[in-house]
């Protein structure tokens, strides 16, 4: 029992540094999307509620967002301020499990309101702050230990490794991430011809020089494609393999020992994996959160090596860093006053609450399995998320109101081969054209030096990404009246009369480059005139 607490069990000081991760990680989430708030969160933008109502939640019962509520800025702006305020909570460690169900309920709520801006990042965030719940984040590192008893340590815990159903629901959901996005990726680019990264260095919205650079080597892209789909697959089984497999007898004693440091060396390889891609692909958030929430889920080794390192350390400026944290750490975790009621209310009430959140989290942990095999092969698993021919109850109701569902298929089956970049065409009042989305405002059909810049924020990349999808077509008009107002609003003596929106087409070519790029016309706009 000892080795599996040890290999599904985390480190509270880790779950801690998950805590003020995902805190910071809300804070800048929410300050990006303030940046589009009116195009993205109003009736006045690009996502009126009544097509979000009619397409976003039409397959989706019980999908809720509190964002719904109302279409005007303010209740917006209320709402980020609320998402904020507990974000903060969380970051101090101050009544830590509500600030974290409330930074679940608004990051969930804010993402129901407009789906057609969001990426696996955003569903990453959303699903580890749900998890979150049911751990003890505030155990170290916060106000909550500062004012409880002497021992905060939760009572399934062991010094400073603590282990529940949770622990194991948070690391099988990041194994999820990886496996099933290895499994979605079954097309011959991916693992005949290995030309997948090849492809996706050409896509032109998601470039970065990092990524021109790399795509000049064949050989090296093609290395990085059976790299990065081999680490997709075994991964997950490195970060408790070792662990699992030292429940065998006789051989077991011989492997266990190897659990500790391939946990870390993995958790460290996902880190540096997510840098990589940020680094060479234009995806947001996404790289840079994943890696976040990797540093949180540290074993006990990794920190016990780093109180032995650091005695070797020879910076002055670094040991005064680290002592300064520590003396904080500890003012945090110093108690001020016994609670025995407390302790009391919490002897006679805390085993039927664990009971319960066990309950729940297997529950939960079950439909997340289920889910995902369910995106592999629908024909089989639908039946045990829909109720359909089985035992089993309709679990997508509840599925939808947790905002549970996901589908891990970044660049899957395959990434796409045809890309490009839009022109969006003003025809003013007085006669001349203007292009929206570039700066100087001069109509080029010539491609942008960089075509990710050309969007006011990854959001607006997404949106744009959305509209071309033939399943999408209503976000066309809906834009294009969005461009009438925005732009007639800020120039009345010279309006806009008509919105042409085109896509320039361009096919990456197997051997590298692309094609000329071919016009595509997408939508044609008359604007309102007072």
């Amino acid at each position: 029992m000892d080795k599996v607490r040890e290999t599904w069990g985390i480190d509270l000081r880790s779950l801690s540094l998950l805590r003020i991760l995902l805190g910071c990680m809300l804070l800048v989430d929410h300050a990006i999307r303030a940046w589009t708030m009116e195009a993205h969160y109003t009736d006045l933008g690009v996502m009126p509620r009544a097509y979000q109502k009619a397409h976003g939640f039409v397959q989706a019962v019980g999908r809720f967002s509190l964002h719904m509520a109302s279409g005007g800025e303010a209740w917006q702006w209320f709402l980020f301020f609320v998402a904020v305020v507990f974000a903060c909570l969380l970051i101090i460690g101050y009544q830590t499990r509500l600030a974290t169900f409330v930074s679940w309920l608004m990051i969930a709520s804010l993402q129901n309101r407009n789906i057609e801006i969001d990426m696996a990042g955003d569903s990453m965030l959303r699903l580890t702050c749900m998890w979150a719940i049911f751990l003890p984040l505030g155990a170290r590192w916060s106000l909550d230990a500062r004012r409880a008893q002497e021992d905060t340590r939760p009572k399934n815990s062991s010094g400073n490794q603590y282990f529940s159903l949770a622990t194991v629901a948070l690391l099988v959901q990041m194994s999820c991430v990886y496996f099933f996005s290895a499994v979605h990726k079954d097309h011959p680019i991916w693992r005949k011809s290995a030309q997948a990264v090849h492809y996706a260095l050409h896509i032109d919205s998601y470039d970065t020089w990092v990524g021109e650079l790399l795509r000049q080597f064949p050989l090296l892209t093609t290395a990085i494609t059976r790299l990065t789909l081999n680490f997709e697959f075994a991964g997950p089984f490195f970060l408790f393999g070792f662990g699992m497999l030292g429940l065998l007898p006789r051989v077991g004693q011989f492997i266990y020992p190897g659990q500790n440091v391939s946990r870390s060396l993995v958790s460290l390889a996902f880190i540096s994996f997510h840098l990589g891609l940020a680094s060479s692909l234009s995806l947001g958030t996404f790289g840079w959160f994943a890696a976040l929430i990797w540093c949180g889920l540290f074993p006990t080794f990794v920190w016990t090596w780093g109180e032995q390192q650091r005695v070797k350390v020879k910076a002055p400026w670094l040991l005064r860093a680290v002592t300064f944290l520590e003396t904080w750490a500890l003012w945090l975790e110093t108690p001020q006053k016994p609670a025995q009621e407390q302790a009391a209310w919490q002897r006679r009430v805390a085993p039927w609450v664990v009971r319960l959140r066990e309950t729940i989290v297997g529950i939960l942990l079950l439909y997340t399995l289920l889910w995902n095999l369910r995106t592999v092969d629908v024909r089989a698993f639908d039946p045990w998320i829909s109720g359909k021919g089985t035992f089993a109850p309709d679990a997508r109701p509840l599925i939808y109101a947790l905002s549970l569902a996901q589908h891990w298929g970044l660049f899957a089956p395959f990434p796409r081969t045809v890309d490009g970049y839009f022109v969006v065409v003003g025809r003013q009042k007085d006669g001349t054209q203007v292009d929206i989305l570039r700066k100087s405002q001069k109509v080029s059909w010539e491609k942008p030096d960089d075509v990710s810049e050309s969007y006011e924020s990854f959001r607006w990349r997404l949106f744009f990404s959305s509209m071309r999808r033939p399943s999408r077509k209503g976000l066309l008009p809906l834009y294009a009246n969005y461009v009438c107002r925005t732009w007639n609003k800020e120039h009345p003596e010279n309006p806009v009369l008509k919105v042409d929106v085109y896509f320039m087409a361009r096919t990456t070519l197997a051997e590298g480059g692309h094609t000329p790029a071919k016009k595509q016309h997408l939508w044609l706009r008359s604007c309102p005139q007072p």
